[in-house]
Protein backbone atom coordinates (compact mmCIF):
# COMPACT_ATOMS: atom_id res chain seq x y z
CA UNK A 1 0.00 0.00 0.00
CA UNK A 2 1.56 3.11 -0.80
CA UNK A 3 0.70 6.65 0.38
CA UNK A 4 2.35 9.75 -1.67
CA UNK A 5 2.87 13.28 -0.18
CA UNK A 6 4.34 16.27 -1.88
CA UNK A 7 5.80 18.40 0.11
CA UNK A 8 8.77 21.10 0.77
CA UNK A 9 11.11 22.19 3.27
CA UNK A 10 8.54 24.55 4.64
CA UNK A 11 6.44 21.38 5.28
CA UNK A 12 9.38 19.10 6.84
CA UNK A 13 8.16 19.12 10.52
CA UNK A 14 4.74 18.16 9.31
CA UNK A 15 5.82 14.80 7.48
CA UNK A 16 7.46 13.90 10.68
CA UNK A 17 4.42 14.25 12.73
CA UNK A 18 2.67 12.21 10.07
CA UNK A 19 5.13 9.78 10.07
CA UNK A 20 5.42 9.61 14.42
CA UNK A 21 1.57 9.31 14.01
CA UNK A 22 1.46 6.11 11.47
CA UNK A 23 3.95 4.64 13.98
CA UNK A 24 1.75 5.07 16.98
CA UNK A 25 -1.68 3.93 15.20
CA UNK A 26 -1.44 2.31 12.06
CA UNK A 27 -1.44 -1.09 12.61
CA UNK A 28 -0.36 -2.90 9.38
CA UNK A 29 2.25 -0.02 9.22
CA UNK A 30 5.07 -2.60 7.91
CA UNK A 31 2.89 -3.11 4.45
CA UNK A 32 2.90 0.99 4.03
CA UNK A 33 5.31 2.57 1.45
CA UNK A 34 5.20 6.76 2.51
CA UNK A 35 6.55 8.15 -0.65
CA UNK A 36 7.74 12.26 0.36
CA UNK A 37 8.11 14.00 -3.14
CA UNK A 38 10.32 16.86 -2.88
CA UNK A 39 12.54 18.97 -5.20
CA UNK A 40 16.22 18.16 -6.22
CA UNK A 41 17.80 21.05 -4.36
CA UNK A 42 16.15 19.79 -1.06
CA UNK A 43 16.52 16.14 -1.75
CA UNK A 44 19.26 16.39 1.83
CA UNK A 45 16.90 17.38 3.54
CA UNK A 46 14.27 14.61 3.13
CA UNK A 47 16.96 11.86 3.12
CA UNK A 48 17.50 12.79 7.40
CA UNK A 49 13.85 12.09 7.80
CA UNK A 50 14.12 8.69 6.41
CA UNK A 51 17.17 7.64 8.96
CA UNK A 52 15.16 8.70 11.43
CA UNK A 53 12.50 6.96 10.38
CA UNK A 54 13.97 3.37 10.02
CA UNK A 55 11.60 1.52 11.29
CA UNK A 56 8.69 2.69 9.01
CA UNK A 57 9.08 1.99 4.84
CA UNK A 58 10.12 5.72 3.61
CA UNK A 59 11.01 6.87 0.31
CA UNK A 60 11.97 9.86 -1.02
CA UNK A 61 11.87 10.90 -4.83
CA UNK A 62 12.49 13.94 -6.29
CA UNK A 63 10.15 15.68 -8.94
CA UNK A 64 12.95 15.81 -11.34
CA UNK A 65 13.60 12.28 -11.44
CA UNK A 66 9.94 11.35 -11.80
CA UNK A 67 9.66 13.64 -14.67
CA UNK A 68 12.31 11.40 -16.43
CA UNK A 69 10.67 8.05 -15.19
CA UNK A 70 7.53 9.58 -17.69
CA UNK A 71 9.18 11.92 -20.15
CA UNK A 72 12.31 9.46 -20.59
CA UNK A 73 14.71 12.36 -20.41
CA UNK A 74 15.79 15.51 -18.12
CA UNK A 75 14.35 19.28 -19.14
CA UNK A 76 14.42 22.77 -17.50
CA UNK A 77 11.26 22.40 -15.23
CA UNK A 78 9.41 26.60 -15.88
CA UNK A 79 6.02 25.94 -14.29
CA UNK A 80 3.27 28.05 -14.81
CA UNK A 81 2.65 28.67 -11.35
CA UNK A 82 2.38 26.63 -8.13
CA UNK A 83 -0.74 24.19 -9.20
CA UNK A 84 1.23 22.29 -12.06
CA UNK A 85 3.99 21.61 -10.03
CA UNK A 86 2.10 20.04 -6.99
CA UNK A 87 0.18 18.13 -9.64
CA UNK A 88 3.11 16.89 -11.05
CA UNK A 89 4.39 15.70 -7.86
CA UNK A 90 1.18 13.52 -7.43
CA UNK A 91 0.27 12.47 -10.65
CA UNK A 92 3.70 11.07 -11.80
CA UNK A 93 4.05 9.11 -8.58
CA UNK A 94 2.16 6.31 -10.38
CA UNK A 95 6.04 5.69 -11.90
CA UNK A 96 7.41 5.01 -8.26
CA UNK A 97 4.74 3.30 -6.21
CA UNK A 98 4.10 -0.50 -6.49
CA UNK A 99 0.40 -0.33 -6.91
CA UNK A 100 -2.78 1.73 -6.39
CA UNK A 101 -2.24 4.87 -4.13
CA UNK A 102 -3.44 7.60 -1.76
CA UNK A 103 -2.14 11.38 -1.93
CA UNK A 104 -2.56 13.32 0.90
CA UNK A 105 -0.72 16.89 1.68
CA UNK A 106 1.48 16.99 4.76
CA UNK A 107 -0.87 18.63 7.50
CA UNK A 108 -2.59 14.97 8.33
CA UNK A 109 -2.31 13.03 11.11
CA UNK A 110 -3.44 9.90 12.08
CA UNK A 111 -6.02 10.18 15.43
CA UNK A 112 -6.36 6.58 16.59
CA UNK A 113 -5.69 3.14 15.79
CA UNK A 114 -6.42 1.77 12.45
CA UNK A 115 -5.76 -0.43 9.31
CA UNK A 116 -4.64 0.97 6.38
CA UNK A 117 -5.94 -1.76 4.30
CA UNK A 118 -9.45 -0.75 5.09
CA UNK A 119 -9.23 2.56 3.61
CA UNK A 120 -7.74 1.14 0.60
CA UNK A 121 -10.12 -1.43 0.69
CA UNK A 122 -12.91 1.02 0.83
CA UNK A 123 -11.75 2.75 -2.08
CA UNK A 124 -11.43 0.34 -5.04
CA UNK A 125 -15.17 -0.09 -5.13
CA UNK A 126 -16.36 3.54 -4.14
CA UNK A 127 -17.88 6.07 -6.91
CA UNK A 128 -16.20 9.35 -7.30
CA UNK A 129 -18.03 11.79 -5.93
CA UNK A 130 -18.76 15.24 -7.67
CA UNK A 131 -20.66 18.18 -7.62
CA UNK A 132 -22.70 21.14 -10.16
CA UNK A 133 -21.71 24.01 -8.06
CA UNK A 134 -18.31 25.86 -8.97
CA UNK A 135 -18.33 29.64 -8.02
CA UNK A 136 -14.50 30.43 -8.26
CA UNK A 137 -12.36 31.57 -11.13
CA UNK A 138 -10.11 28.86 -10.85
CA UNK A 139 -12.24 26.26 -10.67
CA UNK A 140 -13.48 27.70 -14.26
CA UNK A 141 -9.97 27.98 -15.24
CA UNK A 142 -9.28 24.21 -14.24
CA UNK A 143 -12.52 22.53 -15.78
CA UNK A 144 -11.75 24.17 -19.05
CA UNK A 145 -8.18 23.18 -18.95
CA UNK A 146 -8.94 19.34 -18.19
CA UNK A 147 -11.58 19.69 -20.65
CA UNK A 148 -8.92 20.58 -23.18
CA UNK A 149 -6.65 18.16 -22.61
CA UNK A 150 -8.54 15.23 -22.62
CA UNK A 151 -10.50 16.54 -25.65
CA UNK A 152 -14.31 16.33 -23.83
CA UNK A 153 -17.17 18.74 -22.58
CA UNK A 154 -17.13 17.79 -18.87
CA UNK A 155 -18.54 20.90 -16.41
CA UNK A 156 -18.27 18.88 -13.09
CA UNK A 157 -16.29 19.43 -10.48
CA UNK A 158 -14.59 16.76 -8.78
CA UNK A 159 -11.68 18.10 -6.60
CA UNK A 160 -14.07 17.51 -3.41
CA UNK A 161 -11.84 15.64 -0.82
CA UNK A 162 -8.49 16.10 1.18
CA UNK A 163 -6.89 13.37 -0.09
CA UNK A 164 -7.08 11.48 -3.45
CA UNK A 165 -6.76 8.12 -4.44
CA UNK A 166 -5.18 6.88 -7.77
CA UNK A 167 -5.41 3.44 -9.39
CA UNK A 168 -2.04 2.97 -10.80
CA UNK A 169 -3.49 0.98 -14.07
CA UNK A 170 -5.87 4.17 -14.85
CA UNK A 171 -3.33 6.98 -14.24
CA UNK A 172 -0.88 5.09 -16.72
CA UNK A 173 -3.89 5.01 -19.37
CA UNK A 174 -4.33 8.82 -18.88
CA UNK A 175 -0.60 9.39 -19.59
CA UNK A 176 -0.29 7.12 -22.43
CA UNK A 177 -3.39 8.95 -23.98
CA UNK A 178 -1.64 12.44 -22.92
CA UNK A 179 1.53 11.36 -24.55
CA UNK A 180 -0.11 10.03 -27.99
CA UNK A 181 -1.73 13.89 -28.24
CA UNK A 182 1.34 15.50 -27.48
CA UNK A 183 4.75 14.14 -29.40
CA UNK A 184 6.58 16.44 -28.24
CA UNK A 185 7.25 16.05 -23.78
CA UNK A 186 4.41 15.57 -21.96
CA UNK A 187 5.79 17.44 -18.97
CA UNK A 188 6.75 20.58 -21.18
CA UNK A 189 3.18 20.76 -22.25
CA UNK A 190 1.46 20.21 -18.88
CA UNK A 191 3.91 22.75 -16.59
CA UNK A 192 2.53 25.99 -18.55
CA UNK A 193 -1.51 24.66 -17.86
CA UNK A 194 -2.84 25.70 -14.43
CA UNK A 195 -4.30 22.24 -13.15
CA UNK A 196 -4.98 19.87 -10.92
CA UNK A 197 -4.06 16.45 -11.47
CA UNK A 198 -7.21 14.99 -9.49
CA UNK A 199 -9.18 17.03 -11.83
CA UNK A 200 -7.65 15.80 -15.05
CA UNK A 201 -7.94 11.94 -14.19
CA UNK A 202 -11.33 12.34 -13.14
CA UNK A 203 -12.44 13.93 -16.13
CA UNK A 204 -10.42 11.02 -18.13
CA UNK A 205 -12.02 8.78 -16.40
CA UNK A 206 -15.76 9.96 -16.91
CA UNK A 207 -14.90 10.45 -20.51
CA UNK A 208 -13.63 6.80 -20.94
CA UNK A 209 -16.58 5.56 -18.42
CA UNK A 210 -14.02 3.68 -16.31
CA UNK A 211 -15.65 4.08 -12.69
CA UNK A 212 -18.60 5.13 -11.22
CA UNK A 213 -19.33 8.79 -10.54
CA UNK A 214 -22.12 10.15 -7.52
CA UNK A 215 -23.40 13.67 -7.50
CA UNK A 216 -22.60 14.91 -4.24
CA UNK A 217 -25.41 17.81 -4.39
CA UNK A 218 -28.22 15.25 -5.06
CA UNK A 219 -27.09 13.55 -1.62
CA UNK A 220 -26.67 15.95 0.05
CA UNK A 221 -30.20 17.37 -0.93
CA UNK A 222 -31.44 13.66 0.45
CA UNK A 223 -29.48 13.75 3.72
CA UNK A 224 -29.40 17.08 5.32
CA UNK A 225 -31.21 20.19 6.17
CA UNK A 226 -28.03 22.49 5.96
CA UNK A 227 -27.58 22.06 2.50
CA UNK A 228 -28.76 25.44 1.11
CA UNK A 229 -26.24 26.96 3.59
CA UNK A 230 -23.73 24.56 2.23
CA UNK A 231 -24.58 25.60 -1.54
CA UNK A 232 -23.49 29.18 -0.60
CA UNK A 233 -20.34 28.67 1.51
CA UNK A 234 -18.59 26.46 -0.56
CA UNK A 235 -18.77 23.71 -3.86
CA UNK A 236 -16.93 21.58 -1.11
CA UNK A 237 -18.99 18.77 0.60
CA UNK A 238 -16.25 18.62 3.53
CA UNK A 239 -16.78 22.37 4.32
CA UNK A 240 -20.25 21.70 5.71
CA UNK A 241 -17.85 21.59 9.01
CA UNK A 242 -17.86 25.22 9.23
CA UNK A 243 -21.61 24.92 10.39
CA UNK A 244 -21.33 22.29 12.36
CA UNK A 245 -22.63 22.57 15.81
CA UNK A 246 -24.03 20.47 18.16
CA UNK A 247 -27.53 20.16 16.47
CA UNK A 248 -26.29 19.29 12.74
CA UNK A 249 -23.41 16.48 14.08
CA UNK A 250 -24.87 13.97 14.38
CA UNK A 251 -26.31 14.48 11.14
CA UNK A 252 -22.71 15.30 9.94
CA UNK A 253 -21.47 11.71 11.70
CA UNK A 254 -24.36 9.71 9.38
CA UNK A 255 -23.03 11.08 5.98
CA UNK A 256 -19.19 10.28 6.58
CA UNK A 257 -20.39 7.06 8.14
CA UNK A 258 -22.82 6.51 4.98
CA UNK A 259 -19.91 7.14 2.31
CA UNK A 260 -17.48 5.58 4.57
CA UNK A 261 -15.11 8.23 4.71
CA UNK A 262 -12.46 7.77 7.03
CA UNK A 263 -10.01 10.35 5.79
CA UNK A 264 -11.56 13.66 6.64
CA UNK A 265 -11.04 17.77 7.18
CA UNK A 266 -10.84 18.18 11.20
CA UNK A 267 -9.82 21.83 10.92
CA UNK A 268 -12.56 24.72 11.36
CA UNK A 269 -14.02 22.88 14.80
CA UNK A 270 -14.72 22.95 18.46
CA UNK A 271 -12.37 20.31 20.16
CA UNK A 272 -15.57 18.98 21.19
CA UNK A 273 -17.30 18.29 17.73
CA UNK A 274 -14.06 17.11 16.78
CA UNK A 275 -13.57 14.45 19.31
CA UNK A 276 -17.48 13.63 18.64
CA UNK A 277 -16.45 12.59 14.93
CA UNK A 278 -13.45 10.82 15.97
CA UNK A 279 -15.47 8.89 18.02
CA UNK A 280 -18.80 8.44 16.06
CA UNK A 281 -17.24 7.87 12.74
CA UNK A 282 -14.61 5.45 11.63
CA UNK A 283 -12.12 8.88 10.38
CA UNK A 284 -9.12 7.72 11.43
CA UNK A 285 -6.79 10.54 9.72
CA UNK A 286 -7.59 13.92 9.81
CA UNK A 287 -6.53 16.99 7.47
CA UNK A 288 -5.52 19.81 9.44
CA UNK A 289 -4.84 23.63 7.90
CA UNK A 290 -2.02 25.01 9.89
CA UNK A 291 -1.06 27.63 7.55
Amino acid sequence: MDIVIPTYEKHKQYNIGFLESIRKYCMDKESVVIHLIVELNTLAIFETIKQEFKDLNVEVHTLESLVENVDGLGIVLKFKNKYPLQSLKKLYSFSVVNGDYIVMDSENLCVKSFMMADIFLAQKTKPILYCKNCFQPIQTEVIHNSNILCDTNNNSWYFLKSYWFYEKELVGKLIDSLKKKYNNSLTLELQKITLFEYQLYCTFLRKNNLKEFLCVDDYLNQKCDFQEKLNAISANYEHVMVIINNDNVKTYCDIINHLDEKIIRLHWMTDNIKNKIIDETNVSIGTFHWD
